[in-house]
């Protein structure tokens, strides 16, 4: 007799672990869940925001010998966009912003708070860094099925698409 599909639903979607060790050199485990569609758009908005909030590098002139000056010219006025926010953001742009220190914390504090929710962001933020950005990235994806462009393997558990039907 197969189970109540709410109850399937309820297993396939259980929490994994996820450990993180921070640079003080002490684990950290959560708890984390496959981010639903709520929780891929808080995220995609969260990538925006910060991509807006964020400002370019200064250019050197160091940086701009050798260039042409059609190339100059274009580097300068997209620099000038940028520096405006009036840069138009990319999906590469979300995707790597989500691949940063700061978007993998707040990554994973989203797919953790809902069985933590006392859980800050800070928190996450301490123990993500450059040093352990990738690992940690791969240690999420297992635990949660997302790939590097943020969508959910349909096998995972939890994906939307696993549950039956």
């Amino acid at each position: 007799m197969p189970l109540p599909k709410k109850r399937t639903q309820e297993l396939v979607s259980a929490p994994a672990p996820l450990t993180i060790r921070g640079p003080d050199g002490t684990d950290r485990t959560f708890l984390v869940v496959p981010p639903s569609k709520k929780d891929s758009l808080t995220t995609y908005r969260w990538a925006v925001q910060h991509l807006k909030e964020a400002k370019p590098a200064g250019l050197s002139s160091e940086e701009l010998k050798g260039l042409s000056p059609e190339d100059r010219q274009f580097l300068l006025k997209e620099y000038a966009r940028a520096a405006k926010g009036k840069r138009q953001i990319t999906e590469q742009d979300i995707q790597d912003a989500m691949l940063t220190p700061e978007g993998l914390a707040f990554m994973v504090w989203v797919a953790a708070k809902k069985q933590e929710p006392a859980l800050k962001l800070q928190e996450v933020q301490a123990l993500v860094s450059e040093d352990n950005c990738n690992q940690v990235f791969a240690d999420f994806a297992d635990a949660t099925g997302i790939d590097e462009e943020g969508e959910v393997d349909p096998k995972a558990p939890g994906s939307d698409s696993s549950s039956p039907t």
